[in-house]
């Protein structure tokens, strides 16, 4: 389990990043994972209301925006919990509870409602002994430093192709420059 390897950092070399959860509705997204920040959830029936999961970033996991220090936080290796912030029994928003944050190198933050989606969590590639790397990540915050580089994009594939962020299970590419 990642959650493990906290104080043994310097051991790791690539870490994905996983996406939040979805909600329980028709109108609900989690944020994506992977980057320099997992990106994070979103609450679409009330939209300004903070429901929803903030992404995990390289110091920190995400938390509920709504409640930051209380509930659903994001750890190193480990995504938030969903948890129960008020239940509707009928209606077009039936259900309760939210969704869980992605895990990652430091999770997502969990959601508090059903209509909000989760924080999604974030990538690693910080080992020096890696060369040339750079993560992508569907619209997601960008950075150039050579330990987090990475990229944003909209095209998103089942298929692991270039330039392009993977949709369902991750993929690396790993190419050995030794002798």
């Amino acid at each position: 389990m990642l959650s493990e390897f906290e104080s043994k950092q310097e051991k790791l070399l690539i870490v994905a990043g996983g996406g939040g959860g979805n909600g329980d509705v028709k109108v609900r997204y989690g944020g994506s994972g992977g980057g320099y920040h997992g990106t994070s959830g979103k609450n679409t029936i009330q939209p300004g209301v903070n429901y929803y999961g903030t992404g995990g970033t390289q110091e920190s996991g995400g938390n509920d925006a709504g409640i930051p220090d209380e509930q659903g936080l994001g750890s190193f290796g480990v995504g938030g919990n969903s948890y129960f912030n008020g239940c509707r029994e009928s209606g077009a928003q039936k259900g309760c509870g939210g969704a869980g944050g992605g895990g990652g190198y430091y999770g997502g933050g969990g959601s508090s409602r059903g209509h909000a989606g989760a924080g999604g969590g974030s990538g690693y590639i910080g080992n020096n002994l890696l060369s040339e790397k750079f993560m992508y990540c569907y619209n997601c915050e960008q950075n150039d430093e050579d330990s987090t580089r990475t990229y944003t994009t909209e095209s998103v594939s089942a298929d692991a192709i270039s330039n392009t962020a993977k949709q369902g299970n991750g993929y690396a590419k790993i190419t050995y420059l030794g002798k």
